[in-house]
């Protein structure tokens, strides 16, 4: 009989990160965290994850003020099974914004994930950022 050897935890987050199209991101303002949504891709090694944002947004202003970050990422399905089955990863960094010298790759890797987002990364307002996360 074959037994199945269950994948590490290495290959579960990068599945649930290749699966999923958006995490939610949390900032902090003054007095109070804040969270917003936001469309994401993850390096192949998961030490960044990269989502765009407008520098007119108030997320935008927290990340400047504030640039300690939490992600999160999860597959429910608002189903009974997410309580046994249901997979969540959290990451905590630093965002940054991407340097000169990595733009194009990550560019070419968001939109790989991302195609209908173009128009809005392409925008002048738009703002490239990675955290520097680290997963738990």
């Amino acid at each position: 009989m074959k037994t199945r050897r269950r994948p590490d935890t290495r290959t579960i987050i990068l599945r649930l990160l290749a699966g999923q199209k958006l995490g939610v991101l949390a900032t902090r303002e003054a007095r109070s965290p804040y969270q917003s949504r936001v469309a994401f891709v993850v390096s192949g090694d998961l030490r960044h994850i990269y989502f765009a944002t407008a520098a007119q947004t108030r997320k935008y202003g927290n990340l400047v003020r504030f640039p300690q970050v939490s992600m999160f990422f999860d597959n429910r399905s608002n189903e009974e099974g997410d309580f046994t089955k249901g997979i969540a990863v959290a990451a905590l960094g630093k965002a940054v914004e991407v340097g000169p010298r990595s733009k194009k790759t990550v560019l070419d890797l968001y939109l790989k994930k991302h195609p209908t987002l173009g128009a809005f990364i392409e925008s002048p307002s738009w703002v490239r950022l990675t955290n520097n996360l680290a997963m738990s």
